[in-house]
Parts: C-alpha cells; sequence; structure tokens
C-alpha cells in the first residue's frame, strides 16, 4: 500500500508543477515484482491490466526515478506513444543517473536536414528550473495540438522541444545590447560592439559565445546565396501529412507550421532562377510565390497593451515606411565552382564556421585556397544572424497590400513586437502580400492579432501559435553540375510534385 500511496503522490507532484491533470488512468495497483531491467524507455516498469509493475531489481535512487518517470507519462495522451521520443520528457523529469539513461535511449535518424542532431540529454540539462520550464511547455504544446487532431511526427515533436529552450525572455542586459548591434549591422566587428556597448572585447566575445550557444545567433559566417543565382520561393499548403515531402526536400530552407490544422503551413525553398515557372505544376490547394523582399525587426521597447492599437494606428496615420526591406534576388556567379567549393559552401551555411581548421576537420582539400577564394568572391561573409527566438508565442500573418504599402504596412506590425520577420511574395496574378512571422511578449499575445484584425479586416489571416523550423539548411552540394555552373533540381522537384500528388509512379528525370 505503501508503494501506491507513494505513486500517487508522485503523481500529484507532477500535476503541480505542470498545472495539468493527468489524461491516463491511474493504476488500481502498484507493487514491486520479480522481473528484469532490460534497456528501453520503460526501462524497470511494466502495466499489466491495471496494475503497475516496478522491478525488484532496481536499487533505491532507480526506483525513485522511474516511479517520477511513469507518473510524468500520466500526463502524456496515450497515442504519443507512438512517437517514443516523448518519454525523453520522461527521463529528463525524473532526473535518472545520465548513464542509464544514454544506455536506454533510442538512436534517432530524422528524416528532415532542417534539424540539428537529435540529443535529449544536451538538450535537457540546463539546470533543473530551465529543464522543467522547458518539459512543462512541450507537454502543454504537445496536448493542445493533439487536441487539435495535429499529428506529431518526430520532426515536430522535436521542433517543439528546441521552441521551448530558446527563448528572449531570459536574456540578460548584456545579451540584448549584443543583440541590437547585431540587428543594425550583422557585419559589425568586435571593436565597433565594444564601441556600441561600452564592453571590454573579452565580455563581448564572451556573451557572443554563449548566444551562439543558445542558438540564439547563428555566425559568424555566413554564406551569401544571392551569388548562387538562386530564388527564394514560399509554398503555402494543408497543415497535413504533406509535410513530410517537404521534409525531405533537399531544397526546403525553412518551415513555418501552425498548431491549428485549418491554417496552411509554409515551406521555403530556395532553387534556381528557372523554377520560378514550375510553381504552376504544383497540385490544388498548394500555392507557390516568389520572395523578393526580406526584411527582419528585432528591438524590446514593446508598448503596453492597453496602448498597443494607439502604437498601431498611430504607425498608419503618420505615414511611418521606417522599415527598410532588403532584395533577396538572384545574382550570377563571378567565379566557377566545383563540388569542393560547393562543400565548402555547405559546411559554412550548416555550422556557421569558416574558418581553415574547420574545414581541414571535414576532409576539405586544399581549404586554405578555396576559402580564400570563395572569400574574395564575396560568397562568404562574416556577419551574424539573429534566429533563435522562443516560437510559443509566435503568430503568422498574412496581409494582402498594394506593393506600394508594403513597408508601412510592415512598420505597423514592427511598432509593437520584440522580433518580426518579413516576406514581400508576389502572386501568380502579380498582386503582393505581406507574411510576417512575430513574436510578441506575452503582455502582447492576445492584443496584437485582436488590433490586427481591427485595423486591416478582411484582408488579414492570422495563425496563432506555430510551430518553426530554424534554418540549419545545408547546401545539396552533391547534386551541383560543374559543367553547367547551377544545381540540379528538376528530378527532386518532380519527386515532390508525384508525392503531393499522391503518385507513385517511377519519376522520369526531366
Amino acid at each position: 500500500m505503501a508503494l501506491k500511496d507513494d505513486f500517487y503522490l508522485e503523481v500529484a507532484r507532477a500535476s503541480k508543477i505542470l498545472n495539468l491533470e493527468p489524461v491516463r488512468e491511474l493504476p488500481d495497483e502498484v507493487k514491486l515484482s520479480d522481473f528484469p531491467v532490460i534497456p528501453g524507455y520503460r526501462a524497470g516498469a511494466r502495466l499489466v491490466d491495471r496494475t503497475l509493475e516496478f522491478s525488484s531489481e532496481l536499487d533505491w535512487r532507480r526506483l525513485r526515478s522511474v516511479m517520477k518517470r511513469e507518473a510524468f507519462i500520466l500526463f502524456l495522451p496515450d497515442d504519443l506513444d507512438e512517437n517514443s521520443l516523448v518519454y525523453d520528457l520522461a527521463w529528463a523529469y525524473s532526473d535518472p543517473p545520465i548513464e542509464w539513461w544514454m544506455e536506454c535511449m533510442e538512436a534517432v535518424k530524422l528524416e528532415s536536414k532542417l534539424l540539428p542532431a537529435y540529443n535529449p540529454i544536451t538538450l535537457l540539462q540546463s539546470g533543473r528550473k530551465s529543464t522543467l520550464n522547458v518539459i512543462r511547455g512541450v507537454v502543454k504544446a504537445l496536448r493542445a495540438a493533439f487536441q487539435m487532431g495535429q499529428p506529431i511526427c518526430p520532426e515536430l515533436y522535436y521542433v517543439i522541444m528546441r521552441s521551448q529552450i530558446r527563448g528572449l525572455a531570459e536574456l540578460s542586459e548584456g545579451e540584448r545590447k549584443i543583440l541590437n548591434v547585431f540587428q543594425r549591422e550583422p557585419s559589425m566587428k568586435l571593436e565597433g560592439i565594444c564601441r556600441e556597448t561600452g564592453m571590454s572585447k573579452s565580455v563581448a566575445s564572451r556573451i557572443i559565445n554563449r548566444l551562439r550557444n543558445k542558438g540564439v545567433l547563428f555566425g559568424p559566417h555566413q554564406v551569401f546565396l544571392r551569388d548562387l543565382n538562386l530564388y527564394h520561393f514560399l509554398i503555402s499548403f494543408p497543415n497535413d501529412s504533406r509535410r513530410m515531402h517537404f521534409y525531405r526536400f533537399p531544397f526546403t530552407f525553412r518551415m513555418f507550421i501552425p498548431v491549428s490544422r485549418e491554417a496552411d503551413a509554409l515551406a521555403f525553398l530556395i532553387l534556381p532562377s528557372e523554377a520560378r515557372a514550375s510553381l504552376s505544376r504544383l497540385p490544388p490547394r498548394l500555392e507557390g510565390y516568389f520572395i523578393s523582399h526580406f526584411g527582419y525587426s528585432f528591438q524590446f521597447d514593446e508598448p503596453e497593451p492597453a496602448r498597443a492599437l494607439e502604437a498601431m494606428s498611430e504607425a498608419i496615420l503618420s505615414g511611418d515606411e521606417s522599415f527598410q526591406f532588403r532584395s533577396i534576388g538572384p545574382r550570377m556567379l563571378r567565379l566557377r565552382l566545383d563540388k569542393e567549393d560547393m562543400r565548402i559552401l555547405a559546411i559554412v551555411s550548416r555550422t556557421g564556421k569558416a574558418t581553415v581548421q574547420a574545414l581541414e576537420e571535414e576532409g576539405v582539400k586544399s581549404a586554405k585556397v578555396r576559402l580564400q577564394r570563395l572569400r574574395k568572391a564575396g560568397l562568404i561573409t562574416c556577419s551574424h544572424k539573429i534566429e533563435g527566438v522562443n516560437p510559443q508565442n509566435a503568430l503568422l500573418i498574412r496581409l494582402k497590400v498594394d506593393e506600394n504599402e508594403i513597408s508601412r504596412a510592415a512598420s505597423v506590425i514592427a511598432r509593437v513586437t520584440s522580433l518580426v520577420a518579413f516576406h514581400a511574395v508576389r502572386l501568380r496574378d502579380g498582386s503582393t502580400e505581406l507574411i510576417a512571422v512575430a513574436f510578441p511578449s506575452d503582455g502582447l499575445r492576445g492584443a496584437l492579432p485582436r488590433n490586427l484584425r481591427i485595423l486591416f479586416g478582411d484582408d488579414l489571416i492570422i495563425a496563432e501559435g506555430l510551430y518553426t523550423f530554424l534554418q540549419r539548411w545545408e547546401i545539396p552540394y552533391e547534386r551541383w553540375d560543374e559543367e553547367m555552373q547551377s544545381f540540379i533540381w528538376k528530378e527532386d522537384f518532380e519527386r515532390l510534385v508525384k508525392e503531393l500528388m499522391g503518385s507513385r509512379e517511377p519519376i522520369i528525370p526531366a
């Protein structure tokens, strides 16, 4: 009876920590039984009918950990059992011996190349308080998505986890100062940063490295994609299993997945310029757009929620066009590239590092000469990109607007939101649309969509709650045609179209 009482007490503790009630039935009996502890996500426990049994082979520490783990699992919908990765949340919550967790963890190979390697032990070991905050957020997001009928595949689960780990709310004052500098000037050198912030070089370097480790900053090097004759495209598609095809497509750069299945998902593709004509071949209910301009707004001086509508109205009435877009159209290559050159660009696009040592560790031949050549041509630049925001409050905003008014519309949204990524897209009929991903503070979470609907009415579509695949795109260098100096993309695109249409016909290379 004592073991059952202890287990029920663990359930009550989990309920208090998560601020949720269990969604699975509690066992009628809890007891020790004689069975072996076999490595696996449910090691040391088994459910027989309505009796929860713990292995008598468990020492006291592991028994307490298994009890906490099994109590936590009661708060996860049982339909999620098909995705065994969710059990890593239960292990992290139970605070087990790390070596035992490693022994019981399953190897995972994600289909999406957009995401870094899955390592839950590293992700979920950032201090007990921080870990519990992440776990709490992930469980609530999983349950919300499940209630809305959203299938939870391993990739989406991982995105939800990463989205809870990264957040702007816990940034220090020094980190915010650094981010503000990079928002204004992504390529600013350390001397300039110190001059702008009043920090010493050692302090500024330490903060920059910390922001990189958090995933908030990506750098210090970027690949200048415009010089590869690549266009940015956006595909709007129903928020269902079709997203798996975009996960696998090698030219998918980023994805935005709304929590609600009623709102369309978005996939950002990077393809050679001639792919523009192929968008018309997409199946019904899928829309392809050409992205002509991109912009990024980052600031911390949000108005009070009660003043948000007033601030937005002021921006409209004043004709504020302070927000400036950057053109992202392609440019012609200035030099010929072979596959080893493209491999260097792929490594830099994945790691954000362009050093001879890093490239030689990856086995790149003639790394020094090649790197100098690529830098001189402007294909690799020194700059930082702000990207690791917390999307748990994210809004996907789509606004039909005249081309001449796009900058003003963006300025209205930027006036009241700490961070916004804007995309100006051109539709097939020649009209334009502003697509923004906004990350308002908790205080503005409810006010911003309400005010946007008041100001823009029927021209506005908002999806509240968003999962984002952060950019970790690696240039598909193996598809580089050295003779044509372009990517071979048509066969992959044909496959994507056929998969989206449900066709299983063999692919005929275009």
